[in-house]
């Protein structure tokens, strides 16, 4: 069966870029490349992934579409555009989309100050714009402050496809776990949202099945398996045993269900969502033997 990580990073250090990751990170401070990733997929049996941008800037985006060019095991790029700069973005998206594996966007707005920026009105033009143009639009680490926006922006924008990335990054206290489960299962609701289980490695929760059960059979019953789509968000996991312990274990939890789910889940929702990749969307899938 055919095996696609939907949420994959490489970078290399530059002056200027990545300004989140510090000495502090440890082992993910050092830099990460095309050959590295493609040797964790082999380990695991993955077949392709989507590079997800790690900068808000074109530099990083072009990074990954230069690593595409030369590697046909990245099937996909989502890069970053100011999502409250619509006429920047207007024109990254006309750039972006001469690059065959080009499709999706992001912005790393949890390092943004703003506490209402998915409600900015430059925002909505620019939800407006992706919308017209079917580019979906990847939402990284919103909870607390982001999560409940998504709702607010799903609703005005029900043509806009919305990916949340790493399930919103649910918190390890329980009383906040049950806040977040609430905008969890309101998201659930919204069908143009879908859900990458990824990403939910935490100090305080090993990423183990027993710890991700929970996790795992919420998001089945709240999004199904024809939206949900599964990533390593290697590099950030080799603080937590690597690329290895994480598909590990996400193949655990896949081992429970039936083949049309486990085929939603590593191959078919990625590539219905990232479609307007050509690599991609040309892909053929394998079928189990």
């Amino acid at each position: 069966m055919t095996v696609i990580d939907a949420h994959l990073h490489i970078w290399q250090r530059t002056p200027g870029m990545y300004s989140w990751l510090t000495p502090e990170l440890g082992a993910i401070y050092a830099d990460f490349d095309a050959p590295m990733a493609h040797h964790e997929l082999t380990q695991a049996g993955v077949d392709g992934a989507i590079l997800v941008q790690a900068d808000d800037s074109a530099l990083d985006s072009e990074a990954m579409f230069s690593a595409a060019a030369l590697h046909e095991w990245i099937l996909g790029v989502v890069a970053w555009v100011p999502l409250d700069t619509p006429e920047e973005t207007t024109r990254l998206l006309d750039r972006w989309a001469g690059q065959p594996t080009f499709c999706g966007v992001r912005q790393l707005v949890h390092d943004d100050p703003r506490s209402n920026f998915y409600e900015l009105p430059e925002v909505q033009d620019t939800a407006r714009e992706l919308a017209s143009r079917g580019v979906p639009l990847d939402i990284p680490d919103a909870w607390p402050r982001d999560l409940a926006q998504i709702v607010g922006l799903a609703d005005r924008h029900p043509e806009l496809v919305v990916v949340l990335d790493h399930l919103g990054k649910p918190p390890v206290d329980c009383a906040d776990l049950s806040r977040w489960e609430t905008v969890f299962r309101s998201l659930g609701e919204r069908p143009n949202i879908v859900l990458k289980f990824s990403g939910l490695s935490h100090p305080q929760r090993a990423f183990t099945r027993e710890n991700a059960q929970g996790l795992f059979d919420l998001s089945l019953e709240a999004f199904g398996a024809r939206r949900i789509m599964i990533g390593s968000d290697w590099p950030l996991t080799q603080a937590f045993g690597g690329y290895q312990a994480t598909w590990s274990t996400t193949n655990e939890l896949l081992g429970q269900l039936g083949e049309s789910e486990r085929s939603s889940i590593r191959c078919g929702t990625a590539k219905q969502i990232y479609g307007a990749s050509t690599r991609l969307a040309n892909m053929t899938t394998k079928e189990t033997g």
